[in-house]
């Protein structure tokens, strides 16, 4: 699940939208229908990293993301590009994500 690569103090920054998130408003429950909609959809993430820098239990990177996704049932296919700043941080010697804008 997508939530579970984010810290639990996540900070989501929503730049376009001037927004600043938290974990439980950026995972808020989905509603049954919107699921639904989506239930058909397989999803894929590309990224391009521009710039990572790290230390033992800290990390930096930008770079670009493409996401995809294909209808199993249409064949119909949504694409989206964007650009991405996330600092990491190892939590229990696993990387999460601490703020993503």
């Amino acid at each position: 699940m997508f939530s579970a690569i984010h810290s639990k103090d996540v900070i989501r920054v929503l730049q376009d939208n001037n927004r600043v998130m938290g974990y439980d408003e950026y995972f808020r429950k989905i509603p049954d229908s919107l699921k639904a909609k989506w239930a058909d959809w397989k999803k894929n993430i590309e990224l391009r990293f521009l710039q990572r820098i790290a230390s033992n239990d800290k990390a930096f990177e930008v770079g670009y993301y493409k996401n995809t996704s294909t209808n199993s049932v249409t064949g119909d296919k949504r694409t989206g590009f964007g650009k991405f700043h996330v600092l990491l941080r190892k939590e229990n010697g696993i990387w999460k994500i601490l703020m993503d804008a």
